[in-house]
């Protein structure tokens, strides 16, 4: 598949690969903006759906606080029947019936297909129960009360249940927070209305039974819940405002209220236990035995008695809300206690006396008239708290927390509101950041691809030109810094730098083809692929017979030798090698060159070529031989002359003294050679220096060394001599034969001598200047003795040299 796609792009157009390189990233431009463009347009849907929810919701929280006070209205008319809630529940009837209208106007203008099913139905109920708002209206006032309350509240929460469904249309995390605390104020506000309600039958009846008891205790801890959850939710400043609100002074009139109720209940369940304390078999019962029995287990009833009572009114008292005129009368049940405790023991002590049971009875009545009209006074309504009273204070409270509401309310329409305009302004921001973009990159894509399409077009038919025309020197004529004007500017570089090179290899050609040295060049295999005009000069060999020959093919001296095997080692180590070689021509004519030979890698280093370049150096190396042979060896008797003799005197010292062997030094002079040389002439005496040149070589092994100072004048260097006699042998052997007859040219003849002075080392001396001057001073000696001698070098020689060389002297000093 990669293939098959690699294959079509490599056979569309530049202009096509343009259009599809442009043509995706605007395609996926397009796809995230459109996805993009329908998240901000969700966005800002929710966002005034929300808005549009709101606004029916601020008329059904309208429609529920109105309910909420005709059924509190409602409850006083039931309860009470009197001209207060007569006269109010018309007006607060009208009042509902101008919010329901205001609600139903508001729902009826709304399209409640962006919320879910759930809503729906919830929305359908409450409108079914709201068209039955009138039907309540008309038991209430035919006296039909039935469950009416009831339905007031099932209505209510089916209303707050509904708006709950505000907070499942935003998905702004603080406005959700604020919607769920306006949700629990709401509730709060319910809860307060049923609380009204419940009491306004409290207080209007003046009684409290359980079922009541247990709603009010049930209404506080659910506002006190509520208060706690808003606490927790809200943001501070709601909460500081709700906290404002109910520390208003008439919140503590409504607790004033709802203890009242609370205390009414214990109350009556701390009369109905003591009742039961003076009922029967408790204090009455076992009081009047006492009188008429005087038994001491009736006596102990009572005194175990008197103190639950004392327990009782000690409970009574700390009722909270109690009022002066509940403590009166709670005294003055205290006291009537108290008396009947205090005519016990007046009992006891006229039953001791004997006195009759009548007379005892007359004499321990107490009158109870008192304590029967606190109870009967503590068994009726609530003192001092009237219905309306209380319909009028909880009214005012409930309307602080609706304040608190609606500021809550007025805070989320204001947010609802600024999330709907900034989602309709990030909306059309992206769309049109989004349409300028892809305008932008259309515009951008279309100018950029002119520029590449024409500028490449330009360039390939100039390429195509050059190759047509075969014309190199053809700038591109393209401008601009982008790629394309610097891969033009590239390839012009190029060509000017393939013209240099171009000119180069010409110069080169010329160069390899004029230059006076024989090249060769060889593949990696060692075989010749390339030679010049001078090699052919050089070698004899024409180019078709030597291509494809060995590199050393001419060297045939050198293959599988040392030399050869260390020209190649050499060459991979250090790329490069030169020497002296002999090569052989066609004719098997053998001549010397002067061979350099490089090598030629790749960029991976591996050897690609070898190139060879040589000098016939025959003529010069004879000359430099013969320049040599002249500068250290006798022209006359091709011995060692002065200058090589020392040389070969200073390397065979070295190598005696770290060898630790002995040499000696034998200086040569003729005798009589000036009067043969002056009598016979210089040919004779040149002659005679031959001749006796080969006789010292004779005498001598190859190993010594034989030379001629000068003149008349030899040395020979005798190595490694192990005893003296054989120096002896060597010397008398000498004297022999510069003894014999010596046969000149031209049938003449003529007789000679020598004379040898030794010097040996390391006895005699250890440097070439010291051996060469003792066995020079044994040489004279021996001319002194007479001639045709040999002497070993002494220090009694040394004396005498110095003794005749000051004699010299001293002479030459008095002839000046």
């Amino acid at each position: 598949m990669y293939r098959h796609i690699q294959r079509w792009l490599n056979n569309i157009g530049v202009r096509n690969k343009l259009i599809l390189y442009v043509t995706i990233p605007i395609i996926a431009i397009l796809f995230f903006a459109i996805s993009g463009a329908a998240e901000k347009y969700q966005y800002y849907k929710n966002s005034r759906h929300t808005y549009i929810f709101l606004s029916m919701v601020i008329k059904l929280d309208n429609l529920i606080f109105e309910m909420q006070k005709e059924r509190g209205i409602s409850t006083g008319l039931i309860e009470t029947g009197s001209t207060f809630f007569q006269k109010e529940i018309n007006a607060q009837r009208e009042l509902t019936n101008s919010a329901l209208r205001s609600y139903l106007q508001q729902k009826k203008d709304i399209d409640f297909n962006f919320i879910n099913g759930d809503a729906n139905e919830l929305s359908s109920d409450l409108d079914k129960s709201l068209y039955a708002l009138p039907v309540i209206r008309s038991n209430i006032d035919s006296v039909n009360f039935g469950n009416t309350i009831e339905k007031f509240s099932a209505l209510n929460a089916q209303g707050i249940n509904f708006i709950r469904n505000l907070q499942q249309l935003s998905s702004n995390q603080r406005l959700n927070r604020l919607i769920d605390a306006y949700n629990n104020l709401l509730w709060l506000r319910e809860r307060a209305g049923q609380e009204r309600a419940t009491l306004i039958w409290v207080f209007a009846s003046g009684e409290i039974n359980a079922d009541y008891f247990r709603q009010i205790i049930s209404y506080i801890e659910s506002q006190e819940t509520l208060l706690k959850n808003f606490a927790i939710k809200t943001p501070l400043e709601y909460r500081d405002m709700l906290q404002q609100q109910l520390s208003h002074p008439v919140n503590e009139k409504v607790t004033e209220f709802r203890n009242a109720a609370i205390n009414k209940v214990v109350r009556n369940e701390l009369l109905n236990e003591l009742q039961s304390l003076i009922g029967y078999g408790g204090f009455i019962y076992n009081y009047k035995n006492y009188v008429i029995n005087g038994d001491k287990v009736q006596l102990e009833n009572i005194l175990h008695l008197e103190a639950q009572v004392q327990d009782l009114f000690k409970r009574f008292k700390d009722i909270p809300g109690m009022t002066r005129e509940d403590h009166v009368h709670l005294t003055a049940i205290e006291e009537t206690f108290d008396n009947y405790f205090r005519m016990v023991a007046k009992i006891t002590t006229l039953k001791q006396q004997g006195i009759p049971i009548q007379t005892i009875d007359e004499i321990t009545k107490v009158d109870d008239t008192s304590a029967l009209q606190a109870i009967s006074y503590f068994r009726k309504g609530l003192a001092g708290k009237d219905a309306v009273a209380w319909w009028k204070n909880s009214t005012e409270r409930i309307n602080l927390i609706k304040e608190a509401s609606d500021q809550l309310k007025m805070s989320i329409h204001e947010q609802t509101a600024a999330n709907m305009h900034s989602a309709k302004r990030s909306l059309w921001l992206f769309i049109n950041i989004t349409l300028v973009t892809l305008m932008l990159s259309l515009i951008l894509g279309i100018l950029i691809m002119r520029r590449l399409v024409s500028e490449l077009k330009n360039i390939s038919s100039s390429m195509r030109r050059m190759f047509i025309e075969h014309r190199y020197d053809q700038p591109l004529l393209v401008t601009g810094r982008d790629e394309v004007g610097i891969m033009a500017q590239t390839f012009n570089q190029l060509m000017n730098e393939r013209q240099k090179f171009e000119t180069e290899l010409r110069l080169s050609a010329e160069v390899f083809a004029n230059l006076t040295e024989a090249i060769m060049i060889a593949n990696a295999d060692r075989q010749i692929s390339m030679v010049n005009p001078a090699f052919v000069r050089v070698s004899g060999y024409c180019t078709e017979r030597i291509l494809g020959e060995d590199f050393l093919f001419m060297s045939e001296a050198m293959e599988g030798e040392v030399v050869a095997r260390q020209m190649w080692n050499k060459l991979l180590i250090d790329s490069h090698w030169e020497g002296e070689v002999w090569h052989k021509k066609p004719d098997g004519q053998e001549y010397l060159v002067w061979l350099n030979v490089s090598v030629v890698k790749d960029t991976a280093g591996v050897i690609t070529h070898y190139i060879g370049m040589f000098t016939d150096i025959t003529q010069r190396k004879q000359y430099e031989e013969s320049i040599w042979y002249q500068a250290n060896f006798d022209a006359l008797t091709s011995l060692p002359n002065r200058k090589m003799c020392m040389d070969r005197l200073s390397e065979e010292l070295k190598i005696a003294e770290r060898m630790n062997t002995q040499l000696a030094v034998l200086f040569i002079d003729l005798d009589r050679f000036k009067q043969i040389n002056d009598t016979l002439g210089h040919h004779a005496g040149d002659n005679l220096l031959i001749e006796i040149a080969t006789r010292l070589k004779n005498c001598v092994r190859k190993s010594d060394i034989v030379a001629r100072l000068g003149g008349d004048e030899f040395v020979i260097i005798l190595k490694n001599y192990r005893i003296i006699p054989d120096i002896l042998m060597i010397s008398g052997k000498i004297l022999a034969v510069l003894s014999e007859r010596v046969f000149l040219r031209e049938k003449s003849e003529t007789f000679t001598s020598g004379s040898i002075g030794i010097a040996l080392f390391p006895q005699d001396g250890k440097d070439i200047e010291t051996l060469m001057k003792q066995a020079d001073a044994a040489m004279y000696q021996c001319k002194q003795a007479g001639r045709n001698k040999f002497l070993f070098y002494n220090d009694e020689i040394q004396r005498a040299v110095m003794l005749h060389m000051k004699t010299e002297h001293e002479l030459l000093n008095i002839d000046l």
